[in-house]
């Protein structure tokens, strides 16, 4: 079987039934050996992190991508990394009947993701003490893969590129006896069917939320079965048009006054003078619902959160080509610090309070946006947002 790390819909080719693939924990993949290579293999494990880093501090608000893997092998001759092995090559899903001998994981996943935040931690003002700064992994994709190496005699080759990688000493052979069988196959497979219709539900390969054109309802998948999710739509729409999901969060935060859109306009220093009754207009963070390049999301996010749209028509399914959500709605709920982070004028004050911010239980909902099409960029035009359609399409491979 072989599917990108970000699909989750397939099609059953016995029966026809389109199936959505859920895990408890993470999924795990292997990198196929050459074609040609005889022997037993054996599979190393490796910790593979892929998403958006947001790094804050003084009154700066950094980002990057980062797609980096980790060896989770007690075998230290082996690469540290995987290098762009993940992205390059064709990942394939690790079953119970997958041949080959699987190499112990000796390195827990916490151990690897402290790792990695530590990696990400704001270095560039060396004198801003740690608890001044403040940092967040978002859309991250965690998955374990298993590389492919093979013996003869006493030096371990690489089964990819078929070359040797290095030669084991005895401590290191007695390693490879420790093996186990394939990991225990945590994959769920739910059938795409509307839990409260029977409706066959819709979606794209990559999309975390199904939508029933019969019963107009969406839902999400858990472990072991599908979620309502409320949602709503922005009016408007035409010709030429895409609709674009953004995830609507109320959420309380403690200790810092932003319950209404005047205190909105007080944090974000807007050039506008508050009026009676904007003290009693609900506040909401706005966060897009798909992936994109993570400086085009803080613009986003911003624009969104700095507009309040508040004329949204809740369970109106949008009519037309529909973007599908590939931002989970965990993701955007860890993201509310970046945003408050990056729509605050007093960041220097506002960022040694993120690490202990607590956010009070969320309200969310699904709003759908109707952007017109063109050739460089996606307009909405009764907000005048306008994003670049390269940063959505790259997003998809976030």
């Amino acid at each position: 079987m072989v599917l990108e790390e970000t699909d989750r819909l397939l099609a059953c080719d016995h029966c026809r039934v389109r199936l959505y693939l859920t895990t408890e924990q993470h999924f795990s993949y292997l990198l196929p050996p050459a074609e040609g290579v005889s022997g037993e293999i054996f599979f190393a494990p490796y910790w593979r992190f892929k998403g958006m880093v947001f790094s804050c501090q003084g009154n700066e608000v950094s980002n990057k991508v980062a797609d980096t893997s980790y060896l989770a092998s007690e075998l230290k001759c082996l690469p540290i990394s995987l290098g762009v092995r993940p992205q390059a090559l064709k990942l394939r899903f690790v079953s119970a009947q997958t041949p080959g001998s699987f190499l112990k994981t000796a390195v827990p996943l916490q151990q690897v993701i402290a790792t990695v935040q530590n990696c990400v931690h704001p270095t560039d003002l060396p004198n801003v003490p740690p608890a001044r700064c403040f940092h967040a992994f978002l859309g991250e994709t965690v998955s374990a893969i298993y590389a492919p190496y093979f013996l003869q005699g006493s030096i371990l080759h690489d089964a990819v590129l078929q070359r040797p990688v290095c030669t084991l000493a005895e401590n290191g052979l007695k390693s490879l006896k420790v093996w186990s069988p394939p990991p225990e196959d945590r994959l769920r497979f739910i059938a795409t069917l509307c839990p409260h219709c029977g409706w066959d539900l819709k979606g794209d390969k990559d999309s975390l939320v199904l939508m029933c054109g019969n019963c107009e309802s969406a839902w999400q998948a858990s472990a072991s079965t599908l979620e309502r999710v409320p949602f709503g739509t922005f009016p408007g729409g035409g010709a030429d048009t895409i609709y674009l999901p953004f995830w609507r969060i109320k959420a309380p935060l403690e200790g810092i006054p932003l319950r209404s859109y005047a205190d909105l306009i007080r944090m974000a220093n807007l050039p506008k003078a508050i009026q009676r009754g904007w003290e009693e207009i609900v506040f909401h963070f706005w966060s897009p619902a798909f992936k994109i390049r993570p400086r085009a999301f803080l613009q986003t996010a911003r624009a969104m959160t700095l507009a309040q749209p508040r004329e949204i028509q809740e369970g109106l399914l949008p009519k037309g080509n529909v973007y599908p959500v590939t931002f989970a709605v965990r993701e955007a709920l860890e993201a509310i610090k970046v945003i408050l982070a990056h729509i605050a004028v007093a960041k220097q004050h506002l960022i040694p309070l993120l690490p202990q911010l607590r956010i009070g239980p969320p309200e969310i909902l699904l709003c759908y946006f109707a952007f017109t099409a063109r050739p460089n960029e996606l307009i909405q035009e009764r907000l005048r947002l306008s994003i670049d359609r390269s940063t959505v399409q790259l997003g998809r491979k976030l």
